[in-house]
């Protein structure tokens, strides 16, 4: 069900958000050119922000198997 909502969301705001965007002839586009930072900042954040998310990911699966495991154990 999740899929067809992805896919109508999709097609409904696909001219809306991307035409304009591959219109404009921006030139060379990075993330560090749009966020205005040093080319090592922006690795050291995108270093962080995975860091970050395989920890908390992590966490959260730690509590989904033990509860998972305890579920099956009783």
């Amino acid at each position: 069900m999740g899929f067809f909502v992805g896919v109508l969301i999709y097609a409904q705001t696909f001219s809306l958000i991307f035409e304009p965007m591959l219109s404009a002839s921006g030139g060379k586009m990075t993330l560090s050119s749009l966020l205005g930072l040093p080319y090592g900042v922006v690795v050291l954040l995108v270093v962080i922000v995975a860091f970050a998310t395989f920890y908390l990911l992590g966490k959260f699966e730690g509590r989904l198997y033990s509860k998972q495991a305890t579920d099956s154990a009783s």
